[in-house]
C-alpha cells in the first residue's frame, strides 16, 4: 500500500493571471480528437517543471467540462510566471475522481471506471495563460458478445460471469498516465446487463481471466436449457485498449473465441438492452 500524504509547496505570491484550460479526448486508433462531454469532472494538478513530488499553487483543483472544449475550474487558478507541468485525471463522468495522489502515485483505482489522463509539460506561463489537456483512456474496455454458430438457434443468454482483475497492488502513475496491471483476479461475478452482449470497464491485467456463460439454446435440433460454458482468456489486457470478444457457440458444445481491438466508444451511463 502507498502512504497517504498531502504536501503542497506554494510558490511566492507575485502578480499573476488566471489560467484557462482547454480539453479534448484522444482517439488513438483513428488519430482524432473529440470534445469531452458536458459536465464531465476532472482534477488538475500543477507542479514545478520536472517535479512530481509536490503540487504548486492551490492545486489540485476540480474542473468541469462545458462540452465544447472548455474546462472550467471550480476556483480560479493562478500561478506566477514560470515553467510548469500539469496533469489531470477524470472518471469520464459527472463523478469527481476520488483518487488520493501522493508523490505522483495513487493506490485506489477500481474496476468499472473509465479513467482519463492528460498532461501538459513544460508550459511557460510567461507567454500565455492557456493550457491544453488532451485526455486518453488508461483503463480497459471489454465487450463480450455471445453468438450462435452453425446449427445453433434460439440462443438465450441467462448470465455472463467474469473474473474481474483484483485492485490489490494496482497503482496509478500520475506522471506516466498508466495503471499498473493487476497480477490476480477476483472470484466470478455477473456482468450487469442483459441480452447477448455486455460492455464494461476493468483495470489492466496480466492474470488469466475466466468468462462463464449460462444459456439456453437449440443445438442440432435439440433444445437444451441451463448450459454452462467456460472460456479462459490468457492474453495480457493493456490499459487504453477496447477489447471486443466474441464467443461463438458451436454445435459440438464448444466455443470459438475471437479477440479484436476496436476504437474506443463512449459507454452510456444507462444500459440499453
Amino acid at each position: 500500500m502507498l502512504p497517504c500524504c498531502s504536501i503542497n509547496e506554494n510558490p511566492p505570491e507575485v502578480p499573476s493571471g488566471f489560467i484557462r484550460f482547454k480539453c479534448s479526448i484522444d482517439n488513438e486508433l483513428t488519430k482524432s480528437l473529440t470534445y469531452m462531454g458536458n459536465g464531465v469532472m476532472a482534477i488538475i494538478y500543477a507542479f514545478n517543471e520536472n517535479s512530481i513530488l509536490y503540487t504548486v499553487g492551490d492545486t489540485p483543483v476540480t474542473a468541469r467540462s462545458t462540452g465544447n472544449g472548455e474546462l472550467l475550474t471550480n476556483s480560479a487558478l493562478t500561478l506566477p510566471d514560470g515553467v510548469y507541468d500539469f496533469y489531470s485525471i477524470s472518471c469520464n463522468s459527472s463523478i469527481t475522481p476520488s483518487l488520493n495522489i501522493c508523490q505522483g502515485y495513487s493506490d485506489q483505482p477500481a474496476n468499472g471506471i473509465d479513467y482519463l489522463w492528460a498532461f501538459a509539460r513544460q508550459v511557460n506561463l510567461t507567454y500565455g495563460r492557456e493550457v491544453i489537456l488532451n485526455y486518453r483512456h488508461i483503463a480497459c474496455k471489454i465487450r463480450v458478445t455471445v453468438s450462435a454458430g452453425e446449427n445453433v438457434t434460439s440462443l438465450s443468454i441467462n448470465d455472463i460471469k467474469f473474473t474481474y482483475p483484483s485492485s490489490n497492488g494496482v497503482a496509478l502513475d500520475l506522471s506516466q498516465g498508466t495503471l499498473s496491471p493487476s497480477q490476480s483476479v477476483e472470484s466470478l461475478s455477473s456482468i450487469p446487463g442483459s441480452g447477448n452482449s455486455r460492455t464494461f470497464i476493468i483495470l489492466p491485467c496480466r492474470s488469466a481471466i475466466n468468462i462463464v456463460v449460462l444459456l439456453d439454446a437449440n443445438i442440432d435440433g435439440e433444445y437444451k436449457t441451463g448450459r454452462r460454458f467456460l472460456t479462459i482468456l490468457d492474453s495480457d489486457l493493456e490499459g487504453g485498449i477496447f477489447y471486443d470478444i466474441t464467443l461463438t457457440l458451436n454445435s459440438d458444445n464448444t466455443y470459438t473465441t475471437t479477440f479484436d481491438n476496436k476504437e474506443w466508444e463512449t459507454i452510456s451511463e444507462t444500459i440499453t438492452y
